[in-house]
């Protein structure tokens, strides 16, 4: 009988060396969202298994269409808040959707691999949900998704059976970042929550940071700045240039020592992203677990 995967394991530690298991939330809003990077005139796709199309950008407008998984729509217009956009499905009908349930560009899922010897694949994102099959050293996976951390990743096994596994333990073709969130927002049963998106939303995997930025000023050059929570954050990471809209993506590798030549170990750390005059800043902590 197959048991269960330990975590901690000589064997395992060897096998996740430099993974990371990431958790991040802006210290101004806990509640965790992703939004879809669709723009006006992209193509988009559902990405959950039953979508409302609505009358109007919020949850108090009549629904007039359930859309399934996989249908194409074209995104005509994104409401101010970025949340909702306005959407016309294959035949002709024009409404609109919940943003977090859009994956932009190709529907077609990435491809994983198992890398280590034993793998659950289970019901929900989270050690506590119940164990559906127990996939093996190689075995190839349709990665459909991601957690709201990124730290689960929702597949489809070559047995047909889906179900979500712990991240780290698959090679994926596909950055995470651009994988679309699967995991309900609000709650195990989708239930909608009246706080404002998140402004920044961190992935790292492989020591490579992938920072997603919305809501800040349009056209505006932008810094990243990482340093140990709850003192300055000074080592400059990356720079770039929000669009139109007001979003932006940063990458880079995170740093192996600090400005003080200190070695960069597991921690709570904070990346502080702002403008270029400094009248605009906002600030992510991050959850950095390196196992070596």
């Amino acid at each position: 009988m197959k048991v269960e995967v330990k975590m901690y394991t000589k064997n395992l530690l060897r096998t996740m060396l430099f993974s990371l298991i990431i958790l991040v939330f802006l210290a101004s809003a806990f509640v965790p969202m992703m939004q879809a990077k669709a723009a006006s005139d992209d193509t988009a796709f559902v990405s959950v298994s039953k979508l409302n199309l609505r009358k109007g950008p919020g949850l108090t407008y009549e629904v007039m269409q359930l859309l399934d998984r996989g249908d194409e729509l074209t995104v005509l217009e994104v409401s101010s808040d970025k949340s909702w956009s306005k959407v016309e499905t294959s035949d002709g009908k024009i409404g609109w959707v919940y943003n977090l349930y859009l994956q932009a560009g190709n529907a077609e899922p990435s491809e994983g691999t198992v890398i280590v010897d034993l793998l659950n694949l289970r019901v929900g994102p989270g050690s506590g949900y119940r164990i559906v099959e127990v996939l093996e050293l190689g075995d190839e996976v349709s990665v459909l998704g991601r957690s709201l951390h990124s730290d689960w990743l929702e597949v489809e096994a070559e047995s047909g059976k889906g179900g979500w596994v712990f991240s780290p333990f698959v090679a994926v073709s596909k950055d995470l970042a651009d994988l679309p969130v699967r995991e309900a927002y609000g709650g195990a049963n989708g239930s909608p929550v009246t706080q404002r998106p998140l402004d920044i939303i961190v992935t790292i995997r492989d020591n490579k940071a992938v920072v997603d930025i919305y809501n800040f000023p349009t056209n505006e050059e932008i810094t990243a700045e990482l340093g140990l929570a709850g003192e300055d954050a000074d080592m400059e990471v990356a720079e770039g240039k929000t669009d139109g809209k007001g979003s932006a993506r940063l990458t880079f590798d995170m740093p192996r020592k600090w400005s003080n030549g200190d070695p960069v170990k597991s921690g709570n750390f904070s990346l502080v992203v702002f403008s270029e005059d400094s009248s605009f800043s906002r600030t992510a902590s991050i959850v950095y677990v390196t196992y070596q």
